[in-house]
């Protein structure tokens, strides 16, 4: 997995801060599609982030636009099938997702999480949903 820096060469852009500037998203559009990046600090050791990112119920709790989330099948300990429902808003249809997903504790401490669209014999595409196509989203611990 390739890590582009924040440099200007880049060509990564400030989009938004909080306003203790504990967190800042950055963008870098693309002609294929968009990349973004948030870097910040929690207050949590990285185990517990990691446990919150992969709890798929407790997303619920602080995702408004969450409608659905289940795990379709854990194929190891690190990869695992995932589907996930977003509701958007009026005039747009809703959105969902199967995800391949990946963890990997790296020697150094850090956690990689990755994601990227896949397909599952359970769940073709539904009526009154749109099927994103997610080609790849990482979480570097």
């Amino acid at each position: 997995m390739k890590i582009s820096q924040l440099v200007p060469e880049n060509k990564w852009e400030l989009l938004k801060k909080t306003r203790d500037n504990s967190a800042k998203i950055y963008v870098a559009p693309t002609d294929d599609y968009f990349n973004s990046r948030i870097e910040g600090t929690i207050n949590a050791n990285i185990v517990r982030v990691e446990e919150v990112i992969l709890d798929l119920e407790a997303k619920k709790k602080y995702d408004d636009f969450l409608l659905q989330g289940k795990c379709i099948t854990k194929l190891t300990p690190n990869l695992a099938i995932i589907y996930m429902k977003y509701k958007t808003v009026f005039p747009f249809s809703n959105r969902d997702f199967v995800l391949c997903c990946t963890k990997k504790h790296l020697q150094d401490g850090r956690i990689v999480l990755t994601a990227s669209s896949t397909t599952h014999r359970d769940y073709p595409y539904f009526k009154n949903s749109v099927r994103a196509d997610l080609k790849n989203s990482s979480w570097i611990l």
